[in-house]
């Protein structure tokens, strides 16, 4: 058997970080669409990979194939359409969705940026968190207000989101 010791974590002010508490959402996906309970949540027409859900379960992102990430909102049913887009990460509050954008020239990346989604305004506008032409931001993950993020050559970067 295995045994595992959860790590502790603390912010730079020495803040203890805990892990937020997750409202099991009824996400699956099952073959190549994505559903909420009994409901498809995911539109016809293209494949679907790596449903997530909010951990308040309020919200659920998933990527497309060919038409790239989608966002859908569990208390209304609203589903849009993100654009291009991949590793799709929510806030530990629920309030805010990020994800990376890059240009590829099929297996180099020629480009990356990142991405986040205010889930608070009600039109879900996509905003730039970085514009870099020397740097490819990828993998971008929220604790608190840090927007942690690594490049191509394995440097992890942090950052403030404000």
């Amino acid at each position: 058997g295995m045994n595992a010791t959860p790590v502790r974590g603390f912010t730079l002010d020495g803040a203890e970080v805990v892990p937020p508490t997750t409202r099991r959402a009824p996400l699956s996906l099952r073959g190549e669409a994505v559903f909420w309970g009994a409901q498809r949540i995911s539109p016809s027409g293209d494949r679907f990979f790596r449903a997530r859900a909010s951990a308040d379960g309020q919200h659920a992102v998933f990527w497309g194939l060919e038409t790239g990430l989608w966002l859908w909102r569990a208390a209304d049913g609203r589903l849009a359409a993100l654009g291009p887009g991949g590793h799709p990460r929510f806030a530990p509050s629920g309030a805010l969705l990020v994800f990376e954008r890059t240009l590829d020239e099929g297996a180099a990346l020629l480009g990356g940026d990142l991405f986040a989604v205010d889930l608070t305004d009600a039109d879900w506008p996509a905003v730039a968190l970085t514009d870099t032409a020397d740097r490819i931001e990828l993998a971008p993950s929220l604790a608190g207000d840090r927007l942690v993020f690594v490049t191509p050559d394995g440097t992890v970067m942090i950052g403030r989101i404000r």
